[in-house]
C-alpha cells in the first residue's frame, strides 16, 4: 500500500460481509504500507472495527496475515471483541499502530469473553515495534479488573507475544487500561508500558472462567511500566513472572493474588507503603528494589527502602520509553556478573556493561562512558593472505571454506609496527580475489566469539577482485572473524586500530560536509584537478589539510577519513591502486581493484606524513576521484571517541521482506533521498542519541533491473554535496564502507537513479571525557 488515508466506507450490517465495513481476512495475506506515519486504513469512527482475521476451518492452519507500516485507525464496535482489530488467525504486525479505536459494549448480551479498544486477540499475535495508543475499551461487565481492555485482550488458549512496543494512552473504566491476559500466553519484551488508565493500569492476568490459575501465564521482561493509574499497576491472578523491569506507578505497583516470581526489578510508588499489596504471594528470585518495604523482598540481592534514583521517562533509545538510572542509583552495578541472566537491556543494548562488569536492576544498563581514541599506523601491515606464496601475518595458503570462518589476531606485529593488546577494533581493508572460479557470494567481518550477524561487508561475483574497507570491533578472545557463505581467497589489511584513551590516541571531527579533494577528469571541481588521469606506476601527493567553502582540516590532523573512486571508463587496463601515508615507502597493499570499463568506489582511512601529505599510487593509470569527510587529530575539544558495537546491526534494508530497523519495502526511486535516523537500537545493538557520526557499510542491489547511478550518504539538514558513495552498473550488487556526520534529523541516502539499498552499522562517534 502506497503512502495515503485508505477509508472504509460502507457500513456492515451483518458483521460477516467481506465486502462492507471492516476488512475481513480468511487467507494468508501480506499488507506492506508506506509506514505508520504515511499509510493508514481508517474506519472514520462510525463504521466498524477495521480488521477482523477469521479463524481456519477444522483441521486447517490458521490464515497467516502480516501488516507492515501501516496505521490502523478509528475503529468503533459497539457490540463485543476488538474496536481496531479482532484478530482468531495469526496476526503479525511490524512497524504498525494501532490507536484512536473504540470499543463500547455496554450494551453487550450476555457479558464478554474477550473486549479490548485497540486488539482483541484469540489466536496467535505478534507485535515487533510500534504503538498501540489512546485506545478506548468500554465498560467492565462484572466490575473492576474485569474483561475489557483499552489496548490488547487475549482470550483463553490464545497467544502474544510484543517486542520493542509502546502501549500508551490506553483507557478501559473499571476494565484494564493496558493489556488484559484471560488464559492466554502473554510475553512482552523490551517493551513500555505508559499512561494507561482503567480499573487496573497496565496488566491483568487472570484464568478465564472455569479454567485453573496456571492456565494464564504473563511474562514481562526489560521493560518499562510507567504512570498508569488504576487500582494497580499489574493485578496477578495467574502464573507471573517479571525480570529486569522498571515498574513505577501512580499508585500500587503490583498486586500479587497469585505467586508472582519477580527477579531484578525495580519497584516504585507514589506511597512507598504499598509499592506491592499481598506481598506474601511475592515470590523473591533476587536482586529486586522496592522504593518502601511493602514487597517483603528478602533474597539474594534484594534492596528495601530505597530510592532508584530514575531519571524521568524519556527516549533512551531502541525506540521506546525507559527511566534512565542517574549518577549514584543503587540499581547500578548492583547484580554480579555470573547473576546477569538477561546480556541486554529493553533499548537492546549490552549487559553488563563494560563486558565482565556488574549488571544494573530493572530495564536500563548505564553503559560504559570510556570511548575510544583512533590510531593510525606509520605503515599498513597485511595481515592476511590466503592465496598459496603470498606474504602476510597469516598464511593459510589456501582459500576459505565455505561458511567456515577464520579466526585472525585483534593484536599483532610487524617489524617496528604494532597492533598492542589495548586494541578494542581493527580498522583496515579486506579484498576478495575471486579469479580462482568461486560461486558468487558475500563476506563479514565481525568480532570473535559471537555469532555471525546479519550484515555484510562484501558481495562477489566469479571473475572478480573487490576490495572493502571496514570497522570492527575485537572480541573479548582478542580475534576478529571472517567468514565467506561461498569460500574464497581474500587479503586484509590493516591502517589503524582505536583503544581506550592514551598518549598518542587521536579524536575524530567529522566535517560538516564531504569535501571534494581531488578529481583528476577535465573540467571537473575539486581542490586538486590535474585534468589528466594518472599514469601507469604514478605516485599522486595529495595534502591531507586543506581548506575550501568555509571547511578545514587543519595543521594538527594526523589521519583522514574518505571515499576514492577510481573511473576506469577511459579504458585503462585492470589494475590496483594504494592511498597510504607520505613519508614511507609504497606498502604491498591495495585500497582500490578494478576492471576495464567500471567505476569502483572505496573508504579510507589513512595516516599522514609528518608534512600533511599522503600518496595515491596507480599501477595502470587512470582518472580518480577522492572525498574527504572527517579527521583525527589530538585536539579533544569539539572531538568526538569511537563506540564499536559488540556486533553490526541492520539499520536499512528496503527489499520487501527482510529484516531491518527500517523497512520500507520497496526500491528508492530515482532522484529520492531517504533520511535516515541518527540513534536506533535493533538486534541488541543501539546507537545512543549522544552519536555524532556513524561508521558503517552501505549495499546496493541493482540486480532488480535499475539503471547504472550513483548513491550519496550525507549528514541530515544540507543540501545534496558534490560527493558518492556507492557507484553501481546494472545487475550488480555492490557494497562500500563509509563514516558519515549526524545532521539535523539523522542522515540523509541519495540515490540517483534509484535502487533497493542496505546498511549495516558497526559503530559510532560521541563526545568524551574532555571535549564538548
Amino acid at each position: 500500500m502506497p503512502a495515503g488515508q485508505f477509508l472504509l466506507r460502507t457500513r456492515d450490517t451483518s458483521k460477516s460481509d467481506e465486502l462492507t465495513g471492516d476488512l475481513d481476512i480468511r487467507a494468508d495475506m501480506t499488507i506492506n504500507g508506506a509506514g505508520a506515519a504515511k499509510t493508514s486504513i481508517d474506519a472514520q469512527g462510525s463504521q466498524d472495527r477495521v480488521i477482523e482475521v477469521w479463524s481456519a476451518a477444522s483441521g486447517q492452519p490458521l490464515p497467516a496475515v502480516l501488516i507492515r507500516g501501516v496505521l490502523i485507525a478509528g475503529g468503533s464496535q459497539g457490540y463485543a471483541d476488538g474496536g481496531g482489530i479482532f484478530n482468531k488467525g495469526d496476526l503479525h504486525l511490524i512497524g504498525a499502530d494501532v490507536r484512536n479505536n473504540v470499543l463500547d459494549a455496554t450494551s453487550a448480551p450476555g457479558g464478554i469473553v474477550v473486549g479490548a479498544g485497540g486488539i482483541a486477540n484469540s489466536g496467535r499475535l505478534q507485535i515487533d515495534g510500534g504503538v498501540i495508543g489512546a485506545n478506548r475499551g468500554g465498560n467492565a461487565i462484572g466490575g473492576g479488573g474485569g474483561p475489557t481492555a483499552g489496548a490488547i485482550g487475549v482470550s483463553s488458549r490464545a497467544m502474544l507475544v510484543l517486542n520493542n512496543v509502546i502501549v500508551r494512552g490506553n483507557s478501559a473504566s473499571g476494565g484494564t487500561g493496558g493489556v488484559n491476559n484471560s488464559g492466554g500466553d502473554v510475553q512482552v519484551n523490551s517493551s513500555s508500558i505508559v499512561a494507561n488508565v482503567g480499573g487496573v493500569g497496565a496488566f491483568t492476568n487472570q484464568a478465564a472462567s472455569g479454567m485453573p490459575l496456571s492456565s494464564s501465564s504473563l511474562t514481562v521482561e526489560n521493560s518499562t511500566i510507567t504512570g498508569n493509574s488504576g487500582s494497580f499497576d499489574i493485578s496477578a491472578l495467574g502464573v507471573t513472572t517479571l525480570a529486569n523491569n522498571t515498574i513505577v506507578s501512580n499508585s500500587i505497583a503490583l498486586v500479587a493474588f497469585e505467586p508472582v516470581n519477580i527477579r531484578a526489578t525495580i519497584l516504585s510508588s507514589t506511597d512507598p507503603t504499598k509499592t506491592c499489596f499481598s506481598s506474601a504471594k511475592v515470590v523473591s528470585l533476587g536482586y529486586n528494589l522496592d522504593i518502601g518495604t511493602s514487597c517483603g523482598f528478602a533474597g539474594t540481592g534484594d534492596r528495601s527502602n530505597v530510592n532508584p534514583m530514575l531519571a524521568v521517562l524519556a527516549d533512551n533509545g531502541g525506540g521506546t520509553l525507559t527511566h534512565a538510572l542517574t549518577p549514584g542509583s543503587p540499581a547500578i552495578d548492583a547484580i554480579p556478573t555470573a547473576e546477569c541472566i538477561l546480556d541486554h537491556d529493553q533499548r537492546g543494548m549490552n549487559r553488563p556493561s563494560p563486558s565482565g562488569g556488574a549488571c544494573d536492576i530493572g530495564a536500563f544498563e548505564v553503559q560504559s562512558t570510556s570511548g575510544l581514541q583512533f590510531h593510525p599506523l606509520a605503515y599498513p601491515i597485511r595481515l592476511l593472505d590466503t592465496r598459496a606464496g603470498h606474504k602476510a601475518l597469516a598464511t593459510p595458503g589456501t582459500p576459505l571454506v565455505a561458511n567456515v570462518p577464520i579466526a585472525l589476531p585483534g593484536d599483532f606485529a610487524d617489524g617496528s609496527f604494532v597492533v598492542p593488546p589495548t586494541a578494542a577494533a581493527l580498522v583496515g581493508n579486506v579484498t576478495v580475489d575471486n579469479t580462482i572460479g568461486a560461486a558468487a557470494g558475500f563476506a563479514t567481518i565481525y568480532p570473535g566469539d559471537t555469532p555471525l550477524p546479519l550484515a555484510s561487508n562484501l558481495n562477489f561475483v566469479p571473475g572478480t577482485i573487490r576490495p572493502n574497507a571496514f570497522t570492527v570491533a575485537v572480541g573479548s578472545d582478542r580475534r576478529i572473524q571472517l567468514l565467506s557463505n561461498t569460500g574464497g581467497d581474500f587479503i586484509v589489511d590493516i591502517t589503524g586500530y582505536y583503544a581506550p584513551p592514551s598518549t598518542g590516541g587521536l579524536f575524530f571531527h567529522p566535517l560538516a560536509k564531504p569535501v571534494r579533494l581531488l578529481d583528476t577528469r577535465p573540467g571537473q571541481t575539486a581542490i586538486s584537478m590535474p585534468g589528466t588521469p594518472l599514469t601507469a606506476g604514478q605516485t599522486l601527493v595529495l595534502s591531507g589539510r586543506f581548506s575550501s567553502g568555509g571547511l578545514t582540516v587543519p595543521s594538527s590532523a594526523s589521519a583522514i577519513v574518505g571515499n576514492a573512486t577510481v573511473d576506469n571508463t577511459v579504458g585503462a587496463p585492470a589494475g590496483f591502486a594504494t592511498i597510504y601515508p607520505g613519508g614511507v615507502t609504497l606498502p604491498p597493499t591495495s585500497s582500490l581493484n578494478y576492471a576495464p570499463g567500471t567505476l569502483a568506489p572505496n573508504a579510507f582511512t589513512v595516516g599522514l606524513g609528518a608534512d600533511g601529505t599522503f600518496n595515491l599510487f596507480s599501477n595502470t593509470g587512470g582518472h580518480f576521484v577522492i572525498d574527504i569527510t572527517g579527521y583525527y587529530d589530538n585536539v579533544g575539544f569539539g572531538g568526538s571517541v569511537f563506540y564499536p558495537l559488540a556486533q553490526p546491526v541492520r539499520q536499512l534494508d528496503t527489499r520487501a521482506g527482510h529484516a531491518a530497523f527500517v523497512t520500507p519495502g520497496a526500491p528508492l526511486a530515482a532522484d529520492s533521498t531517504l533520511a535516515l535516523p541518527g540513534a536506533f537500537a535493533f538486534a541488541r545493538s543501539a546507537v545512543p542519541t549522544t552519536a555524532r557520526s556513524l561508521v558503517g557499510n552501505a549495499t546496493v542491489d541493482n540486480t532488480i533491473g535499475a539503471p547504472a547511478g550513483f548513491a550519496t550518504i550525507y549528514p541530515g539538514g544540507l543540501t545534496l554535496p558534490l560527493a558518492s558513495n556507492l557507484n553501481y552498473a546494472p545487475g550488480q550488487t555492490a557494497p562500500n564502507a563509509f563514516v558519515v556526520g549526524i545532521g539535523a534529523g539523522g542522515y540523509n541516502l541519495y540515490s540517483q537513479s534509484g535502487g533497493d539499498f542496505i546498511i549495516d552499522i558497526s559503530g559510532y562517534f560521541a563526545s568524551g571525557a574532555g571535549t564538548s
